[in-house]
């Protein structure tokens, strides 16, 4: 069975450290997030990747390990899901490679659905007529 989602709340100026598996998804609603780590050796030299997840787009993490998360910039505007990051756990997969392939194309698909569901929204509050909201 597969972990649920974690959805975490950044302000400005924010850090946040979190353990993940591979093949975990990162998105990143209502801000840009900056992803660092998990690092990795490479000869004798310790290397941390660093990632900037757009607005409303996924990364995915390869290795296992402690990622760093924060804010890169300020909100665009004042939508109520600024800084969430939403982290997808992997679906758990054997050592059978199709089981595994199987498993990172489900979550793609589920990458996919929640991108849509985010751009769908964002959609209807930008053509909300002005005053209709409370």
């Amino acid at each position: 069975m597969q972990a649920p989602d974690v959805i975490l709340r950044l302000a400005p100026g924010a850090l946040h450290l979190t353990r993940v598996e591979a093949g975990t998804l990162l998105l990143a609603e209502g801000a840009d997030i900056l992803v660092e780590g998990p690092a990795h050796w490479i000869g004798e030299q310790l290397l941390a990747p660093r990632s900037c997840v757009h607005e409303g787009c996924g990364h995915w993490v390869e290795r296992a390990g402690w990622i760093r998360l924060s804010r890169a910039g300020e909100p665009r505007d004042a939508c109520p899901a600024d800084g969430l990051v939403r982290l997808i756990a992997p679906a758990g997969a054997g050592n059978n490679p199709l089981e595994a392939l199987l498993a990172r194309l489900r979550g793609l698909r589920r990458l996919e659905n929640r991108l849509l569901a985010a751009t769908a929204r964002a959609l209807r509050l930008g053509l909300e007529p002005s005053g209709t909201r409370d």
